[in-house]
């Protein structure tokens, strides 16, 4: 009844889970693009029995301990705090059995928290008979709790965050008792009402559950609405999470579909139609720079990509065709990000024809079908390092939204030949997707769908501390300046909590209303002592006193330097 451990390659998650020697006598964190980084303790537990025992020891000491997964976040949010304990959760991977379901448990797997997304999908295709996921995002290195937590999200109307399809959250909690208020740390699942598992049958089974030291032996069942919305987005603020149960479907295939497109300011697209028409996946590229007056007759150009599910047909999955293949995906390959970042800010009219060239060859390619995991696969994150906000807006603002981005560059939109911490210029393409509604207290699109505007900036990990800061200076000015611009009442945007964003109490609570308010009661539930607090939490006024550590916390992301300064 044991668990089933997944093998990786360097590939995997081990090789975006950065953990270094750093200070303090213990070991440091930093993620993806290395623009957050603190000296902390790394613990990296065998399975939640250890988990329980680290926050049992954490919480008598008063120290915080955090959680961590493969780092693939922009913002704070997954941030252990400096001096203190984050959990690696690289080993708490592999399908876990379930003995407790109500009916039909074919349709779920119970899955360890650090298991990324591609190792989930690759093991559901081995099932007999084989499942897949519903839905998932452009990328598939993200460990499972991670991208569920901050509300990591596909696109399609058909489909929600990937949220909407987690029906159980297993965590270690150090949290005031819900019956007698008493501080306890214990492993607990969480189920909305009337969830997937047999109360009674949990009851009187748990206890003798597998092995001896199983620790579905120690835990306690708890199915109720609200605390189990609030969890759905917890933002790592609830406890260490060591399995989830996640819904799948049989397997299917997806055939997907490009055109090349102009984006007229006066004939805006109506977004609404196009969604409805393809719930099942929409995406939009779209170069918010005019091509060059001889490229497109200098319009704006994006690609449309629609793909619709098919029945599997049994075969081994399609790779994608190499006429397929972003041209900036090789490019990356040969060359930095950092590279392309400055052929983009130096020579922009060159950065918008590659564009438009790839933009044309793939429009023009054939249809492309395969498995649907496979298909769903097309960001660049292996190859291009970047930074990035993500406003989600009401459908019927999302035209007049990405048009005022569009008029934002053309109006500010620099030429190569300003100061570098002057620069306005879309390093990358803006990526447009739709997301269902969510019942989490916190989504974005709690009350109803919402197109989500991703906005990209290339990042170069491989540069100096000060090329960074100059870098990092026209970056910040263009994310926070679009970000309170898709925010404000005319658009009501709402940002993504794992990307870049500049989100406060007060503007939560104007965004969400009573649902920040119920969000927070159960953050106090589960984190009355700060013991799962961060940086994140800190700037958010959840925590307590902020902590005073042993190292300095080293966040890199919003370096300044005197304007002139050499790089």
């Amino acid at each position: 009844m044991g668990r089933r451990r997944f093998a990786r390659g360097p590939g995997g998650l081990l090789a975006l889970a950065i953990v270094f020697g750093a200070g303090c006598g213990g070991s440091g964190w930093e993620n993806y693009l290395e623009d957050h980084a603190v000296n902390a303790e790394r613990r990296r537990p065998g399975d939640a029995l250890e988990v329980l025992a680290l926050v049992q020891a954490a919480a008598a000491e008063g120290r915080r301990i955090r959680a961590v997964g493969s780092g693939h976040s922009s913002s704070e949010v997954a941030q252990p705090s400096a001096g203190h304990d984050f959990v690696d959760v690289g080993d708490l991977d592999g399908e876990m059995p379930w003995s407790f379901y109500r009916t039909h448990p074919e349709r779920y797997v119970r899955i360890g928290a650090g298991t990324t997304i591609e190792e989930i999908n690759a093991h559901l295709a081995t099932r007999t008979p084989p499942r897949a996921l519903f839905n998932m995002g452009n990328y598939d290195q993200q460990t499972i709790a991670g991208a569920f937590s901050t509300g990591t999200h596909g696109s399609g109307f058909d489909h929600g965050p990937l949220t909407e399809r987690i029906v159980a959250i297993e965590l270690v909690t150090d949290e005031a008792h819900p019956v007698t208020g008493e501080r306890v740390q214990r492993l607990l699942r969480l189920e909305p009402e009337n969830g997937i598992t047999d109360a009674a049958s949990f009851a009187t089974g748990h206890g003798s559950f597998g092995d001896a030291g199983d620790p579905v032996r120690v835990m306690m069942l708890e199915q109720g609405d609200e605390a189990f919305d609030a969890a759905l987005i917890n933002l790592g603020c609830f406890g260490i999470i060591v399995a989830v149960t996640v819904e799948t479907r049989p397997p299917f295939w997806l055939q997907e579909e490009e055109e090349l497109r102009i984006w007229d300011p006066d004939a805006l697209p109506d977004l609404a139609a196009l969604a409805e028409e393809n719930r099942e996946f929409l995406q939009l590229t779209i170069e918010p720079h005019a091509m060059p007056s001889d490229t497109q007759g200098g319009k704006v150009i994006y690609l449309e990509t629609i793909r619709r599910a098919l029945p599997s047909p049994g075969t081994e999955p399609a790779d994608r065709p190499r006429n397929r293949e972003d041209m900036g995906r090789m490019l990356a390959r040969i060359f930095s990000s950092g590279m392309l970042e400055n052929i983009s800010l130096s020579n922009p009219d060159s950065a918008l024809r590659a564009i438009e060239k790839t933009f044309r060859e793939r429009a023009e390619a054939p249809d492309y079908a395969s498995r649907s995991d496979v298909v769903l696969i097309n960001s660049l994150a292996p190859e291009f390092d970047a930074t990035s906000i993500d406003i989600w807006v009401p459908l019927d603002k999302a035209a007049a939204a990405i048009d005022r981005i569009i008029e934002l560059a053309r109006e500010r939109g620099t030429d190569g030949d300003e100061p570098l911490w002057e620069e306005w210029w879309h390093t990358s393409p803006l990526g447009i997707r739709f997301v269902g509604q969510s019942r989490a207290l916190i989504a974005p699109s709690y009350d109803g769908p919402r197109v989500s505007i991703e906005i990209p900036l290339l990042y170069d990990i491989s540069e100096g501390p000060r090329a960074r800061a100059l870098h990092n200076q026209y970056r910040d000015r263009m994310m926070r300046e679009l970000e309170e611009e898709l925010t404000c009442d005319r658009y009501g945007g709402r940002p993504h909590w794992g990307q870049r964003n500049w989100m406060t109490d007060a503007r939560a609570e104007a965004m969400y209303g009573e649902r920040w308010e119920r969000w927070k009661a159960q953050y106090r539930r589960f984190n009355p002592h700060d013991t799962f607090a961060n940086a994140f939490t800190d700037r958010m006024g959840l925590s307590g006193d902020t902590p005073s550590p042993g190292c300095d916390d080293a966040d890199t992301s919003g370096d300044e330097v005197e304007e002139g300064g050499d790089a």
